[in-house]
This record gives C-alpha cells, structure tokens and sequence, in this order.
C-alpha cells in the first residue's frame, strides 16, 4: 500500500484528496499545518508528500527546508494557487522533486510519484498549465 500525506491547512482541499486517493492500495493521512506534518511524516514514512506553499504558522517552503533535513530523499509535490516565478525559483533552489498541480491532476501525478515512476522538469519544477487559479 502506498503512503501519501497532504500538508494542506484547507478543510476544503483535504476532502477532496480524501475523495480522488479513495483507493484501496493508497494510505492518505492529512495534517493541517506544516508543524503538523513534520510531526507525522517519521511515523508515517510516506513514499509521497503533498503540500501547499501558502498556510497558516509554517508556509510550505520552510516546512520543504525542515523535511529535507529530516530525510532529503522524500518525493514531494507542491502545490498552489497562488504560484509567481519566485516561488519557483525557491522551490527548484532547494533541489527538489517538486511539482505545482491542480487538484484534478493530482490523481495521475500523485499515484505515479508514489510508485516511483514520475518524470520531473530539469531543476525539478514542473510549473502548472497557465490559467489555473486553484482547486
């Protein structure tokens, strides 16, 4: 079975991943803040993390910097609605896996990163298709 944990501080946003993960080979456990999700992720040991960049107490990029002292191997997928070439910039800085995605792609993109089979963008970050403004 597949683990993946949302970092994601939106009631909404979390529902909906429960509905499109509702499968039986994936595990999804949701934390509410950044704070939160460190607290989770030794436990849980997922093989995916989904997190936003913008929340409430610990923003995503400072929760992505503390992760990866934890365990700098950790696939990771960013996502936001509110993305600007310096986050991504930030993002790719921090030599990571990460890929901003809309909800609906979530599904395909987040199953294939959990089996290991994503591809990812020379710098690590694949930009959402414009004109996304969010779930």
């Amino acid at each position: 079975m597949d683990k993946v944990l949302l970092i994601d501080d939106e009631a909404d946003v979390q529902y909906s991943f429960r509905r499109i993960f509702d499968q039986a080979d994936i595990e999804l456990t949701t934390a509410n803040s950044g704070e939160e999700g460190l607290k989770i992720l030794p436990r849980l040991q997922p093989d995916l993390v989904i997190m936003d960049v913008r929340m409430g107490g610990m923003n995503g990029l400072e929760t992505l910097r503390r992760l990866r002292q934890m365990d700098a191997k950790q696939m990771v997928i960013m996502m936001t609605a509110y993305g600007t070439t310096q986050t991504a910039i930030e993002a790719g800085g921090l030599r990571l896996p990460a890929q901003a995605v809309r909800c609906a792609q979530a599904q395909t993109g987040g199953a294939q990163c959990a089996q290991g089979r994503a591809r990812h963008a020379p710098g690590g970050f694949i930009p959402a298709p414009a004109g996304i403004g969010g779930l």
